[in-house]
């Protein structure tokens, strides 16, 4: 129950701040999540790792809320920073679901999806 109301916080923050989520169920499960931050929009992979989602929903929403444009000339190292700021942007954002919604900060790191990289930071 707290994955979808973390899912639902999302989407009603996405809608809040003029982005649309599309969840698509005809994807593979491999295919990622994905960003259109111009037209800002997040398509997400309806058959993507649940136990994930959260966090990827959060990411994708990252990217837009923060500009990042992906151009094919960005080097590793813009591509590196645009990552690692929607990382920490979508942990900020779930820890405020979890602080609405009464969740500890260890349900926080697994329910949510947090992934191990934003532990070693």
């Amino acid at each position: 129950m707290i994955m979808d109301d973390a899912l639902s916080y999302l989407i009603n923050y996405a809608m809040a701040h003029d982005i649309g989520v599309i969840y698509d169920s005809t994807l593979p499960p491999f295919a990622p999540p994905v960003s259109f931050v111009r037209q800002r929009l997040v398509v997400m992979n309806g058959n993507f790792n649940p136990a994930e989602q959260p966090f990827a929903l959060a990411h994708e929403i990252g990217h837009v809320m923060l500009g990042h444009y992906r151009f094919r000339c960005n080097t590793p190292a813009v591509k590196y920073k645009q990552e690692k700021e929607a990382d920490d942007y979508a942990a900020d954002l779930l820890w405020q679901c979890a602080e609405a919604s009464g969740v500890s900060y260890t349900a926080y790191l697994s329910t949510f999806g947090v992934p191990d990289r934003m532990l070693l930071d």
